[in-house]
């Protein structure tokens, strides 16, 4: 009877709703109807196309006009202009990959305008606001030869994916003006429905050519990414990382195969893929996904003419701005070498003695790039040091090797109070780091400054507000727990400037309001248990109760969780009731691997009704009142990019 059931085949079911077929699962609404049991439990609409014609589908079935599910997202202006055209209106739009779609999937993108781009006079807007500001720092296109195609007639060039995924990067950047005549209310919802498009084209694999994969999954990899077990610009950065690998981008020589403009293209895209991994590491506490690949061979590529005569001709920045950027790019890819030890302080020698000193060699590192960029911005681009656009960007740069250093600094008090405790070099230490630390958080604070003077803070990408939360916490320690003193007063002006700074630039980020709900928490969780001073005696008297707030805010951040059980603390411990933290947790101090273990089924993520749930996990909220996600089971991936490896790439993953 085994062997007889084993050669029976189920039949396939002769009708199936779009739901199901992109989740590729077996679908009754034939037998049941409407609608079908999964979309019954999953609360969701059961839409069933109609059936596949027997010829392709034509340019003139793209429109709107059709008797198509309502458009989502879908707005006017207040003046009826047209805020969208279909994409054919663009000869530089490839779209070879029509006569590849079924028609219910061709009818599925139309339905949710993912074949709609914006009029050409807001293309051209948005666009060079991406050169002018995206480009510069992660330069994925020849700006030139970019400009020139999408004026002319043809050939087609540019993928429908990678096009929605450079005007969603692009968003934040264009004037509240343009989000309104796009017909968006504001710039969260543009930046959710240019997302959706982009995703949705990537989902039913419209774009096959590996380059475009990779410039779009990059673009979308600049997402906000909410803090939970999902982190999804980390799995678009290795979607387009593990592309760049399958094309030999991560080799130091040129390939046979490739000819030297080939290769130096795949070389740029390999670049920005190693930029945005270290961003996303040290931004949002999680691993490297690309270790020590030669860095410095890999450097001398990017140093070399070719590649600085094609970065530096511009039509949206002069001359000698797109130099003095090129400059703050390439002190970035220095920045990458010394930065890929920092990330890995205490991998490589958790146990060893030989860690401090790695950790000093790591400062000096820093050190000498820092006297290094220093000395030539000031003496090669002093005459354009007011220009915006360099600012912005060196102070980037400057928050970015702040933040690196903080991370040092943290390791070294990690290593002093658990392998040094009670001796005269561990208080020497704590003395001279605890400095260390404030003055590095007083940098931070004097470069947000800075942007705030000059009204650049709405331009701060997502990867610097993440390394501004320590320091944000750190000045609000000393006003909670020294509200008596002269100080205290300073520390809460620049809490405050930091508090304007995350809720300027959360009008047009999404996500944001979990970042400020992750200082909120952190910040409500401190107890006072006697007078400071200020940071630095905090840190050489009371080194654990700084642990447990770094511990507590590292877990929140890479995870969106806080600790759910307390730690054995000592009685001189002042974080006593609040900070808790689970047995497995203490074993793994980010928390992230043990958590995605313990979670067989991570659809079932839920928020409360009025909390605004994420774009990239396409919440909807469910007849229960619950918002519900459905993204599948990542298991794997933390797992896999734990030790180092890129996950095999699934659509599905980046539901």
């Amino acid at each position: 009877m085994a062997s007889t059931r084993s050669h029976l085949k189920t039949p396939r079911a002769s009708v199936a709703c779009t739901k199901c077929r992109l989740r590729k699962v077996r679908c009754d609404v034939a037998r049941r109807g409407h609608p079908c049991n999964n979309c019954e439990l999953d609360h969701k609409e059961c839409v069933v196309p109609p059936k596949r014609r027997k010829t392709g589908p034509h340019l003139h079935t793209l429109s709107a006009n059709q008797n198509e599910p309502v458009p989502r997202l879908r707005l006017t202006t207040s003046e009826n202009r047209p805020v969208d055209v279909a994409f054919h209106a663009y000869p530089f739009i490839k779209t070879d990959f029509l006569t590849r779609l079924a028609h219910h999937e061709t009818s599925y993108l139309d339905s949710q305008l993912c074949f709609r781009l914006v009029t050409r006079p807001l293309w051209d807007t948005m666009i060079q606001s991406y050169f002018r500001h995206i480009n510069p720092v992660l330069p994925l296109f020849n700006e030139v030869t970019f400009l020139q195609e999408s004026r002319a007639n043809g050939p087609a060039t540019l993928s429908l994916f990678t096009a929605q995924a450079i005007l969603f990067a692009a968003c934040p950047f264009v004037s509240r003006t343009t989000i309104k005549e796009c017909g968006f209310p504001n710039y969260r919802e543009a930046r959710a429905a240019f997302y959706f498009r982009a995703k949705s084209l990537y989902r039913l694999e419209v774009e096959r050519h590996t380059a475009s994969i990779i410039e779009g999954s990059l673009l979308l990899s600049l997402c906000s990414s909410p803090q939970t077990e999902n982190p999804v610009n980390s799995i678009w950065l290795s979607i387009a990382i593990q592309h760049c690998r399958s094309m030999g981008a991560h080799y130091t020589k040129l390939q046979k195969t490739m000819l030297p403009k080939d290769w130096l293209e795949v070389k740029r895209l390999w670049w920005v893929c190693l930029v945005r991994d270290r961003l996303v590491a040290l931004g949002y506490r999680r691993p490297l996904q690309i270790a020590d690949e030669n860095l410095e061979a890999e450097l001398d590529i990017i140093l070399s003419d070719e590649f600085r005569d094609e970065f530096c001709h511009s039509e949206v920045h002069l001359p000698p701005v797109r130099n003095a950027l090129f400059f703050v790019f390439l002190s970035f890819c220095r920045l990458c070498i010394p930065l890929t030890r920092i990330l890995k302080l205490g991998v490589d020698k958790p146990n060893s003695h030989l860690a401090l000193q790695e950790a000093d060699e790591c400062v000096k590192s820093l050190e000498r790039w820092l006297k290094m960029t220093n000395d030539h911005m000031q003496a090669s681009y002093h005459e354009i040091w007011s220009n915006e656009h360099v600012v912005l960007h060196y102070q980037l740069i400057q928050i970015y090797f702040q933040a690196a250093y903080l991370h040092i600094q943290n390791f070294k008090i990690t290593f002093i109070e658990s392998k040094l405790p009670n001796t005269d070099e561990y208080t020497m230490e704590l003395l001279d780091t605890g400095g260390d630390i404030q003055k590095s958080v007083e940098a931070i604070a004097a470069s947000l400054s800075i942007l705030e003077r000059d009204k650049l803070v709405k331009y701060l990408p997502i990867s610097a507000v993440m390394c501004i939360v320590l320091p944000f916490i750190l000045h609000a320690m000393p006003v909670k727990l020294v509200p008596d003193t002269e100080q205290s007063e300073e520390s809460m002006k620049r809490t405050e400037s930091f508090l304007q700074l995350t809720q300027s630039v959360q009008a047009r980020q999404n996500n944001i309001g979990t970042i400020t709900d992750v200082i909120e928490q952190v910040i409500t969780f401190i107890q006072p248990h006697k007078p400071i001073a200020d940071l630095k005696q905090l840190i050489s008297l009371q080194p654990a109760y700084y642990l447990r707030v770094l511990e507590t805010l590292d877990l929140a951040l890479a995870t969106g969780r806080f600790p759910c059980r307390r730690l054995a603390t000592n009685a001189d411990d002042s974080l006593l009731n609040n900070i808790q933290i689970s047995e497995a947790d203490v074993q793994d101090p980010s928390g992230m691997f043990s958590m995605a273990r313990k979670s067989p089924n991570i659809l079932g993520t839920m928020v409360e009704r009025g909390e605004r749930g994420s774009l990239e996990t396409s919440m909807e909220l469910s007849e229960n009142g619950l918002c519900e996600s459905d993204w599948p089971t990542s298991d794997s991936f933390f797992a896999n990019r734990f030790i180092g490896n890129i996950p095999t790439i699934n659509r599905n993953y980046v539901d």
